[in-house]
C-alpha cells in the first residue's frame, strides 16, 4: 500500500494521540514518509483536546487507552468541536466492546494494535477521501488494497541495535550500501540509558552491559550508575543520545532511540512488544538483527522477538555486534573497499569516548580482515542469512570458502 499521494497542496494536518512515545514517533515517521501528511503528536487526552480547540485538522488518530482524559473522551470532544473531522481510533485490546464503544461515541473506524502498515495507510487515505467528499466511500466498507500492488524500487530497511554501536560495527557497511542505493533505512536503538560498562573498557561509563553482568537468567548491576551523580547522569544521558543520533546521521539512517530497563520479566515483555510493533508497523523489506549466537540475554530476546514478528519480511540478515560467540556462522559477505571502510569507521568514531574495545577502529578493521578470508576482497562484513528474500540487496558477495574451511593461522 502506497502512502497517501502528495500534490501541490500543503500536507494534510493529522493529529496523532498516543501515550507510548516510541510507538508515536514510529507512527509519525511512517505517516510522514510519503510527504503528504504533517503529523502533530499529543501524549495525553487533555493535550489532544487543547489541540482540537486551537487548530484545524484533516484527520484525528487516537489511542483509546490514554492517561488523564481517555481516548473515548477525545473522540467525544472532537465530535463536539469539529463534527466533520474523520476519526480513526486504535487500541491494544482485542475485545469487540472497545471498538464498539469508540464507534458509538463517534469514531469512523477502529484498528487493533499492533498496526499493520498497509491497513493503517489504507484507512488514512480512505478517511481523507471521505473528508474531501468522495461519494460512496466508507472507512469500514472501502475495498482493501490490492494484494499485489507493485512495491517501490527502493526497499524499506529496518535495523535493530541492542546497544549503541552494535549495528554500526556489525553491519554498518551494509547500511551504507542501502542508503547509497536510495533505500529508506530506519535504525531502532533499543539502548539502555544511562549505559553500563563493558568488559575490557576503562572504569568510566560505557554504552551497555557485559557478558558477565547480563547472561541468561542473570541481571545487570547498577554499579556504574552509582559512580556518577544525578546531575552528571542527566548530562551523560544527553551525550549518549547525541552520540547515537550522530552515528545515525553519518550512516544516513532515520534513528529512533528507546530507553529500556534491564531485562526482567516485565521489561522483557515490553521489549518484545516494542520490537514486534516496529516490524508490523514499518513492514520492512529487509530486516537486520543481532545474531542469536550472543551471550547476552537482551540480544537473544530481541532476536527471538523479531523472528516471531517478521513472518512476512522477505529478507532477514543477522550480524555480529563484535562480541558474538564462536557459533556465529555467516553465509553472506559484504565486501568493503577502503573507502567504505573509512566511512564505517567515521560512523563508529562517535563512540570512541566510551573506550569500548569492540568499537575501536582497530577491532573493527581486524574483524573485517578476518571475514575477508572467505571472499576475494581484503575487508568484509559477515552476515547470517536467516531468510533469503527475492528482492536484490545492494551488495553481492559469495564466500570463496565455506565458513570453517579456512585454517586458523598464528
Amino acid at each position: 500500500m502506497e502512502h497517501p499521494s502528495s500534490s501541490d497542496r500543503d500536507p494534510r494536518r493529522l493529529l496523532l494521540v498516543e501515550d507510548d512515545v516510541d510507538q508515536a514517533h514510529l507512527l509519525k515517521y511512517l505517516l510522514e514518509a510519503g510527504g503528504a501528511l504533517a503529523v502533530t503528536l499529543a501524549q495525553d487526552g487533555l493535550r489532544a483536546m487543547q489541540f482540537l480547540e486551537e487548530s484545524d485538522w484533516d484527520l484525528l488518530i487516537t489511542d483509546i487507552n490514554l492517561p488523564g482524559a481517555g481516548g473515548i473522551e477525545v473522540v467525544e470532544a472532537s465530535r463536539r468541536l469539529r463534527p466533520e473531522l474523520p476519526i480513526l481510533a486504535t487500541t491494544g485490546y482485542t475485545g469487540p466492546e472497545y471498538g464498539d464503544r469508540a464507534r458509538e461515541r463517534g469514531a469512523d473506524a477502529v484498528l487493533i494494535k499492533p498496526l499493520d502498515r498497509d491497513d493503517l495507510l489504507h484507512h488514512v487515505e480512505t478517511l481523507l477521501a471521505s473528508r474531501d467528499g468522495t461519494p460512496g466511500v466508507s472507512a469500514d466498507l472501502a475495498p482493501p488494497p490490492h494484494a499485489e500492488d507493485p512495491r517501490e524500487s527502493e526497499q524499506n530497511v529496518l535495523v535493530l541495535s541492542v546497544r549503541p554501536g552494535d549495528a554500526e560495527a556489525g553491519c554498518g557497511g551494509a547500511i551504507l550500501a542501502h542508503v547509497e542505493r536510495g533505500d529508506q533505512v530506519v535504525l531502532l536503538h533499543l539502548a539502555r540509558i544511562p549505559p553500563l560498562p563493558e568488559m575490557g573498557s576503562p572504569s568510566g561509563r560505557a554504552p551497555a552491559s557485559t557478558a558477565a553482568s547480563e547472561t541468561v537468567g542473570g541481571s545487570e548491576s547498577d554499579q556504574a550508575t552509582d559512580q556518577v551523580s544525578h546531575e552528571e547522569s542527566d548530562s551523560a544521558s544527553d551525550r549518549d543520545r547525541e552520540a547515537i543520533k550522530g552515528a545515525g546521521r553519518r550512516l544516513g539512517a532515520r534513528t529512533f532511540i528507546t530507553a529500556r530497563e534491564d531485562p526482567g520479566e516485565e521489561a522483557r515483555a515490553d521489549l518484545v512488544r516494542l520490537v514486534a510493533g516496529a516490524i508490523v508497523e514499518l513492514r520492512p523489506d529487509v530486516l537486520y538483527l543481532p545474531t542469536a549466537h550472543h551471550p547476552l540475554l537482551r540480544h537473544q530476546t530481541v532476536h527471538e522477538a523479531a523472528i516471531a514478528a517478521a513472518t512476512d519480511v522477505p529478507a532477514i540478515l543477522a550480524y555480529d555486534p563484535g562480541d558474538a560467540s564462536s557459533s556465529f556462522a555467516p553465509e553472506l559477505f559484504v565486501t568493503l573497499g577502503e573507502t567504505r571502510m573509512d566511512e564505517k569507521l567515521r560512523v563508529t568514531s562517535g563512540y570512541d569516548h566510551w573506550g569500548i574495545n569492540r568499537l575501536q577502529s582497530g577491532a573493527i578493521r581486524a574483524s573485517a580482515a578476518f571475514w575477508a578470508r572467505y571472499t576475494d576482497g581484503s575487508l568484509a562484513e559477515g552476515l547470517e542469512v536467516v531468510r533469503d528474500g527475492s528482492s536484490p540487496l545492494p551488495f553481492t558477495s559469495s564466500p570463496r570458502h565455506p565458513v570453517g574451511d579456512v585454517e586458523e593461522t598464528e
